[in-house]
């Protein structure tokens, strides 16, 4: 079933170039617990129609989009209790073939009024994941908003302990 996922914000990642495991806000991360019967939240192949950015005053930089899934459990680039997958971990992913990179838009200056589109039918494996890294501002406040339509890219399963 195709779904919109509204996202508020993604930050600037420019200081550490972390992703964000994108998740619609409805797929609530889980409690972290490994006890039998408790809910768990991972991510899934799926196909992406569309990705609206609007980028906050001032913005400049760029955006990646990444197929990439993180772990269920861990104290690192879990995604169950978190959305966070750090740098290194983008990169141990990309030279075992599981992370690709599906697009990436550069900005310069652009102004919130001003919404970038990638429209097209593209199927990831693993999840969708980004980052926003402002070239202008590296240790500032700015941030992008994503708007995506997908279908899949998610699953809450029960933990059999």
């Amino acid at each position: 079933m195709t779904q919109s996922w509204s996202l508020s914000t993604l930050p600037n990642g420019a200081a550490t170039v972390d992703l964000v495991q994108l998740f619609p806000a409805f797929v609530t991360p889980g409690t972290g617990a490994t006890t039998p019967g408790t809910l768990v939240r991972k991510t899934t192949e799926g196909v992406l129609y569309r990705v609206d950015v609007t980028p906050s005053d001032g913005s400049g930089g760029y955006i990646e989009l990444w197929d990439i899934g993180g772990k269920p459990y861990g104290a690192t680039n879990n995604i169950n209790t978190g959305s966070a997958l750090t740098g290194a971990y983008l990169t141990a992913q990309q030279a075992k073939g599981e992370a690709k990179l599906l697009w990436r838009s550069d900005f310069k200056g652009d102004s919130g009024l001003t919404t970038k589109t990638f429209a097209t039918r593209v199927t990831f494996t693993y999840g969708l994941a980004a980052r926003y890294v402002n070239t202008l501002d590296p240790v500032g406040t700015k941030n992008v908003t994503l708007n995506i339509v997908a279908e899949g890219g998610y699953i809450k399963y029960e933990s059999l302990g």
